[in-house]
């Protein structure tokens, strides 16, 4: 990397779509490559043809495990918030910067913006909290007011790691003075955050990959705990039962997420044996590094896409894939995806096919 004094562009890259959307802006904004760095989280992988440089981000903060606690015992997180700030100070040579985020609710996003080095950041496009309304987003993620007594504020300094932890109250923060500005792929997204840009999104232009027909698209409802792995599989094995073709071949990707927990992956594999056997069909799981994006941008005319509600399905039918919907299905989450799919814009919400209403 370039040793030139200069501002460094910190991008937080933890899909396909935000590594999408950082090399759009780069391009948009005409960056130089050599003081942009992708940041990687949640043990995303580059593509092989990546030029930008790139470091993996030393934590990965779980349900079960949150590097930089701030409850009762938070000076044992001390060490990781210093370690955190040297990994990104050596990725970006010591150098000021700016940082590309998808939203302000993990922990360590507000270290880094809060970092003496941050001299800005914006927001960038990822998945479907970038077209809901603010007003639905605030009600959802608001954090509580802190209380305003000086003895907690006091121990509140301590616990925020010298005021570096700001619990920002919002998802898109767009007072902090240091927000700059949102980069978005549509007209659609972020309409409601001041001084958005409208970058072209630069989709691959080819995907290394056997062909595929019929795509499932899986969200982290069970990861999350939206539902029961058992429910969730009776639900779906409805689905297959009903709409699944003997003899056809039928890929599947998981969400990121759910290659956090190495049991509901096993689990999930275990069942689409056992759904091959039951019903004469073939499913193949996706590669974690297929591109869905690139493969869609080249292939959307001969792609059918089944999911519930994801963010991969929303951007395959901008593309123009066929996009089914399967969460009737699933009974125990019904009512949940119906309200996510009534504040979706470019009448998503009508133009996708239920199966099983």
């Amino acid at each position: 990397m370039s040793k030139n004094k200069g501002l460094f562009h910190l991008f937080w890259v933890q899909s396909h779509i935000t590594y999408i959307m950082a090399n759009s802006i780069i391009a948009h904004e005409n960056l130089n490559k050599d003081h942009c760095v992708f940041m990687l989280w949640r043990g995303y992988q580059l593509p092989e043809d990546n030029t930008i440089s790139s470091f993996d981000y030393p934590f990965l903060p779980t349900r079960e495990n949150n590097p930089f606690d701030h409850g009762k015992r938070f000076w044992k997180s001390w060490k990781n918030v210093r370690l955190s700030d040297k990994s990104i100070l050596s990725a970006c040579d010591n150098h000021p910067f700016i940082f590309y985020a998808v939203d302000l609710l993990p922990d360590e996003v507000s270290l880094i913006i809060n970092m003496k080095k941050c001299r800005g950041y914006y927001f960038m496009e990822e998945g479907l909290y970038s077209y809901y309304p603010l007003s639905y987003l605030d009600k959802i993620f608001t954090k509580k007011e802190k209380r305003n007594n000086w003895k907690w504020q006091f121990v509140d300094g301590l616990n925020t790691f010298f005021r570096r932890y700001k619990a920002d109250l919002y998802h898109f923060n767009t007072v902090n003075k240091k927000y700059n500005g949102s980069f978005g792929m549509s007209e659609y997204s972020f309409s409601e955050l001041p001084n958005k840009a409208v970058v072209r999104p630069q989709w691959g232009k080819s995907e290394k990959t056997e062909s595929i027909s019929h795509l499932i698209i899986f969200s982290p409802e069970v990861y999350n705990g939206y539902i029961s792995f058992e429910a969730y599989t009776k639900g779906f094995t409805r689905f297959v039962s009903e709409n699944c073709l003997k003899g056809e071949v039928y890929h599947y990707k998981f969400h990121p997420n759910q290659y956090m927990s190495e049991e509901e992956i096993s689990n999930f594999r275990l069942f689409f044996m056992q759904l091959e056997e039951s019903y004469n069909c073939k499913f193949i799981e996706c590669n974690p590094s297929l591109v869905v994006e690139n493969l869609v941008f080249m292939h959307q005319s001969n792609l059918t896409v089944y999911t519930t509600l994801s963010s991969l399905a929303f951007y395959t039918y901008i593309l123009g894939a066929k996009v089914y919907s399967f969460h009737s299905y699933i009974s125990d989450l019904r009512s949940y995806y119906e309200k996510e799919y009534s504040i979706l814009p470019l009448n998503f919400k009508d133009e996708i096919c239920y199966l099983g209403s």
